[in-house]
């Protein structure tokens, strides 16, 4: 997508000959289910396109249709010969992060499970999608399977959001020490030094220390985030609880947000109504809204 756009009027030139070879390819051979794999990648996200972009790349012939596209990709997916898997793998990844799809991704990632269990990036989706269902336990059995294999460290964002959701499954299970340990252990792995995961991991550092009531080494770790335009998310995170400390009701109210949407509303009420303080300053009340 990010390419199309940022490079549309070279680009297009370029591809308008081999979509045309593509479209003679189906029409010649329509049995050929294959060659739709590209055919549908490119009439969905060209769907994707904002609408002035979408009107030039008409004018060179190409269709934007994103239900087509998901058509024939699925095409390719069920009756492919060269890439059903490559198809099966872009279906759960559109359906998952575009389309918003979640069952329909997990569908298609369950398709590859049996004959590519120790695939890496397939085991940290099914460990992101299990996180997102709240079945923390298989969401870290898969993860772990991602973080064990060290033969794919070279690939930064997978052993990074792999490291990230593990992290996150203690968090959401109100395990603040282990969330802080997993943190701390992507020190020493190769995206510690991009700025974008040194700030995301600084940040969550700061915030777990925050939430175990060591405000000084919180303040320690929020002061190393960058303020630049690629860190600007975990910066304003940060620089919000430089500002003002957490206070105890706060942090009892994070721990009962998390009970409530890792367990039950039970457990979150009980929790709330357990540690309700006598007064709360406006903050509070803020997150007391239930």
């Amino acid at each position: 997508y990010h390419v199309v756009r940022d490079w549309i009027f070279v680009r297009l030139l370029v591809w308008q000959r081999w979509f045309i070879n593509l479209e003679d390819i189906v029409e010649e051979h329509p049995d050929f289910k294959d060659a739709y794999l590209g055919l549908g990648l490119f009439h969905y996200y060209l769907d994707l396109l904002p609408g002035i972009l979408k009107f030039f790349t008409y004018i060179f012939g190409f269709e934007a249709d994103r239900a087509l596209g998901l058509k024939e990709i699925e095409a390719v997916a069920n009756n492919g010969t060269y890439f059903k898997v490559e198809a099966r793998f872009a279906l759960g990844l559109l359906f998952y992060f575009v389309e918003g799809d979640r069952e329909k991704a997990i569908f298609w990632y369950n398709t590859l499970t049996r004959k590519y269990a120790a695939n890496p990036l397939l085991n940290l989706m099914l460990g992101v999608y299990y996180r997102d269902r709240k079945d923390f336990e298989s969401a870290k059995k898969y993860t772990l399977k991602t973080i064990n294999d060290r033969h794919f460290y070279r690939f930064g964002s997978l052993i990074h959001g792999a490291y990230y959701n593990y992290a996150k499954c203690f968090f959401a299970q109100n395990q603040i020490d282990s969330t802080y340990d997993w943190f701390a252990r992507m020190d020493r792995i190769p995206t510690r030094k991009s700025t974008y995961y040194r700030a995301t991991i600084d940040y969550w550092k700061g915030y777990t220390s925050e939430l175990q009531g060591k405000r000084k080494k919180a303040l320690f770790m929020y002061h190393k985030v960058r303020n630049n335009e690629t860190t600007q998310r975990w910066y304003d995170f940060a620089a919000a609880y430089k500002a003002q400390a957490l206070t105890p009701t706060e942090i009892r109210q994070i721990f009962a947000l998390n009970a409530f949407e890792s367990d039950s509303v039970h457990t979150w009420r009980a929790y709330l109504e357990a540690h309700r303080p006598q007064k709360m300053t406006p903050r509070e009340k803020g997150f007391h809204f239930m």
